[in-house]
């Protein structure tokens, strides 16, 4: 609606003309604000953090699928079960209490807190390959995995929100959910030419001390308000 008329606005009573809706902004100018705005520092931090801190664990979820099919035996419907079924529960529940715990403690401390948790569990699997060997491993690893993505993706939510520009915040907040997506995509490519150089422990091992690094870099941007503007 930036973008348009506002169809059928009418001031309100009084004839206020400053209570009317904005009038139409053009696209070109859209896109100028909105790349002023992904560069402020607040946005910039959070958006190279976020990328960051989803590539790795995309990268990890498709070697450990590789290698539970390959080298584990695993069929597709023990794999679905596993996958499908326990992981996405327990992604909902983290999910869910990762709002009320953003808003206790903010997002950054919520974020940093499931992803040292995520690192650690790979550095455990990396540590001990032999225990990939027994179904429970896979099942807690997988329920990690996705309580400790819900938790920080929640958190970055919350982050993007927070370090929005109001002028174009519905636009920078949808650029930022886009951008998650595309380190997400990037992350599952990764994992095939990473296989070439590394077996799966190895991946972990490296992926569990590198996976901290981009949570650090998120900003502490611990309550709201109206944010950064821009000027005309």
């Amino acid at each position: 609606d930036r973008w348009l008329p506002a169809w059928g606005a009418a001031p309100r009573a009084g004839g206020d003309a400053r209570a009317t809706s904005p009038g139409p902004v053009a696209p070109w100018r859209l896109l100028g604000h909105l790349g002023v705005a992904m560069v402020r520092p607040q946005a910039l931090a959070t958006g190279v953090g976020a990328v960051l801190v989803k590539v790795l664990p995309a990268m990890l979820y498709v070697t450990m699928t590789v290698h539970m099919f390959e080298r584990l035996g695993w069929s597709e419907e023990r794999f679905a079960e596993v996958s499908g079924g326990f992981g996405n529960l327990l992604g909902l529940a983290a999910a869910t209490a990762a709002g009320f715990l953003a808003a206790a403690v903010g997002p950054k401390t919520v974020a940093v807190a499931a992803n040292s948790i995520l690192a650690a569990s790979w550095i455990l699997l990396a540590a001990a390959p032999s225990l990939w060997e027994h179904e429970m491993t896979i099942w807690l690893w997988f329920g990690i995995h996705e309580a400790c993505l819900a938790l920080v993706s929640v958190s970055l939510f919350a982050l993007f929100m927070r370090a929005s520009t109001p002028a174009v915040a519905a636009t920078q907040f949808t650029a930022s959910m886009a951008l998650m997506n595309l380190a997400t995509s990037f992350g599952s490519w990764l994992a095939g030419p990473v296989a070439s150089w590394l077996d799966a422990p190895a991946a972990f091992l490296v992926a569990g001390l590198l996976q901290p690094l981009g949570a650090i870099l998120l900003p502490d941007v611990r309550a709201g308000g109206d944010g950064p503007t821009i000027a005309g």
